[in-house]
């Protein structure tokens, strides 16, 4: 969008282009992947960071880009996503190492994706009576008891997300995707999930989509989406060689450059 110098998240044949990528997402991959182009620029915004000139910094305009919340008794911060659901926050860190650089705003991805796993698990501690325990939490979007839910996730989130949609429903592949930053929690759980049914949750394509024990849910089926998270989720913990392959690339090491 020239107009407004930010991506647009969505393109139908009916309506054309529309919504921006204007909050912290997994979104941020593009405006990365924009900040080491040098073919389709973004334009220089003098109210960005170093005049504006990196595509990266492009999300963090208007009202939207950053919004810090708090989490648990303690009041963590936490860079929010808009509806709080895990996979926003692990795409970006099982497709890229960052290698714990800090951006213009002195920002570490890294830390925040472990303090958001850390926000969905406690989350799910504090709500015991849906049935979440510390081997059995990860709020994100999968397959529910109803259908898809694309808005399960935990808090910190925006106001205008409605409150935070949880019942009961985790996701096996948010499990997967927090083993590099915090197996500790995430692992027990994720071989937890594995022995459900006598093993039968766990099939020739791995864990699938989404379980709700105490609604006696489990999915038949997968999500390919849900599943590459899983595979990355795994790799990333085991060797972290697909992260470190992504960075390498030139237009990702130009872009990390533009983080300043």
């Amino acid at each position: 969008d020239h107009g407004e110098n930010k991506l647009h998240q969505v393109w139908t044949p009916a309506l054309g282009f529309g919504r921006h990528i204007d909050y912290t997402s997994e979104g941020i991959l593009a405006y990365l992947l924009a900040a080491g182009s040098t073919t389709h620029p973004i334009l220089a915004d003098p109210d960005l960071p170093g005049g504006g000139a990196d595509a990266y910094y492009a999300y963090s305009r208007g009202n939207f880009g950053r919004i810090l919340g708090r989490f648990g008794r303690d009041g963590r911060p936490l860079l929010q996503t808009y509806f709080g659901s895990l996979f926003t926050y692990l795409y970006r860190s099982l497709l890229l190492d960052f290698g714990g650089l800090r951006d213009a705003f002195h920002f570490n991805w890294d830390q925040n994706t472990r303090e958001a796993i850390l926000a969905n698990f406690r989350f799910a501690q504090d709500n015991a009576g849906a049935g979440y325990s510390r081997l059995y939490w990860g709020l994100s979007a999968s397959d529910g008891p109803n259908g898809y839910q694309g808005l399960y996730g935990a808090p910190p989130l925006d106001v205008g997300a409605g409150g935070v949609v949880h019942d009961g429903t985790v996701a096996p592949y948010a499990l997967a995707g927090s083993l590099a930053y915090a197996a500790d929690l995430a692992l027990p759980a994720l071989q937890h999930l594995a022995s459900l049914q006598g093993g039968k949750f766990f099939d020739i394509y791995g864990l699938k989509s989404g379980v709700n024990i105490p609604q006696n849910f489990f999915d038949s089926g997968y999500l390919g989406i849900d599943q590459g998270c899983l595979l990355l989720g795994l790799e990333r913990y085991r060797t972290g060689q697909v992260a470190q392959l992504v960075r390498q690339s030139p237009v990702i090491q130009q872009a990390l450059a533009a983080l300043g």
